[in-house]
């Protein structure tokens, strides 16, 4: 029977392997003593290479066995874990969009600091420091100054619209996430909106103002917006029953019939035509809404 090597590895030996012995010298021809005499030294030879081959083969089974448990043993050894090629470049994708964050967490503002949800803050006019929230602080898309094109993203948070019409005293403070979905919706930068508002009635707060009423109260009116067939009127113009519904009506006014309508893009286009020349200063309209929103847009709120 054929034995593995694991027989020899549990402690029994290999059967050594044997040499051919010298034929008997009773069975050799001639004189037999004098042959034994002669060939004594020969078998005393004979016999010492025995031994030490033997005792080679021996230390070679004994090397091999060593060597064969101490591969067994470092076999079951645990291995270091790895990181495979796939797992490197996850980890390397995620270190470059943590640095890609990082940089555009810092990038300026274009008011002189830096975009950023954990210390933006804005400063009313003429009142304390107000936070941005988390979810306005990213404007996307903002228009340099200059553009002065009403197809825009916001360049106001709600918290900046808050701040502008908190410092005129007006009493539509409180409105800027009305100013500032609406905008969205309609596509129009309310920075425009809100700089219409003070040019028409000084935020509301201008005296005189055809939108203030005897008792206190106003029309809600922003824009001045004749009446025109609307179902309630105040003299001349519009009245409406809340500042949401006067803010959404002057975003529709400019959108259906100036944008859409008359194809007008910019604050000079739809002014001569807003607010016409024949009872207003044209020229010191148009200057006064985009004096503010370069203001608003270089500066921030002040």
């Amino acid at each position: 029977m054929r034995r593995s090597s694991i027989d020899w590895l549990e402690g029994d030996d290999l059967p050594l392997p044997t040499r051919l012995r010298p034929t008997p010298l009773d069975e050799l021809p001639g004189d037999s003593e004098a042959y034994a005499e002669a060939s004594e030294p020969l078998l005393r030879s004979q016999q010492r290479l025995d031994e030490l081959t033997e005792e080679a083969i021996r230390f070679e089974h004994q090397t091999a066995r060593s060597h064969f448990r101490t591969g067994m043993h470092l076999a079951s050894l645990p291995s270091a874990p790895s990181i495979s090629g796939f797992k490197q470049w996850i980890i390397l994708g995620g270190v470059a969009l943590l640095s890609l964050l990082v940089l555009v967490l810092m990038r300026p503002d274009g008011n002189g600091g830096l975009i950023s949800n954990w210390s933006t803050q804005v400063f009313s006019e003429g009142q304390p420091q107000v936070a941005n929230s988390l979810s306005s602080v990213f404007l996307s898309d903002v228009r340099p100054p200059g553009d002065y094109a009403l197809r825009a993203a916001p360049s106001l948070t709600p918290q900046q619209i808050d701040a502008i019409l908190a410092s005129y005293g007006s009493p539509a403070t409180g409105t800027g996430e009305v100013w500032f979905h609406l905008g969205q919706q309609r596509g129009i930068d309310p920075a425009f909106a809100v700089a219409f508002f003070i040019h028409e009635s000084g935020a509301g707060t201008a005296q005189g103002w055809a939108g203030l009423k005897p008792d206190g109260s106003t029309t809600h009116n922003v824009g001045n917006i004749i009446c025109a067939g609307y179902p309630t009127c105040y003299g001349r113009f519009r009245d409406y029953p809340s500042w949401n519904d006067g803010i959404a009506d002057w975003y529709r006014l400019i959108d259906v019939e100036y944008l859409q309508g008359r194809g007008h893009q910019t604050v000079a286009d739809i002014i001569p035509v807003y607010a016409p020349s024949f009872e207003n200063d044209v020229n010191g309209y148009v200057n006064v809404v985009q004096n503010l929103v370069d203001r608003w847009r270089t500066q921030g709120v002040q």
